[in-house]
């Protein structure tokens, strides 16, 4: 058997605060709800912040995550952007997969 493959899920939106501050992009702090077939470590880069979290295989687990600030501005001034997010899975023997998700965000 290969490595193993995460799957991913759209990602979950968390309901906007009522009043934003002044700059702030709704969606900038968001999650990716990823399910796995084996436990390891995921990986978020690409459009997103670096950010990782341990997964267990069979459990959909929630891995947040925010938009570079050069794509938060493109967000602003163009009021959406499709961001290509880098999803990498690093299993306990050391096997990796990697797999890109697109996801559009709104101002």
């Amino acid at each position: 058997r290969g490595p193993a493959r995460p799957r991913t899920a759209p990602p979950a939106r968390k309901p906007a605060p009522a009043a934003l501050p002044a700059g702030a992009v709704a969606g900038a702090q968001s999650a990716l709800t990823v399910k796995s077939d084996a436990t390891g470590t995921v990986s978020l880069g690409g459009g997103a912040k670096n950010s990782s979290k341990q997964v267990t295989a069979g459990k959909t687990t929630e891995v947040p995550y925010s938009v570079r600030k050069k794509l938060r501005k493109k967000i602003l001034k163009k009021g959406q952007s499709r961001v290509t997010i880098e999803v990498k899975l690093t299993d306990e023997t050391g096997g990796t997969d990697t797999k890109t998700v697109r996801v559009r965000l709104k101002r």
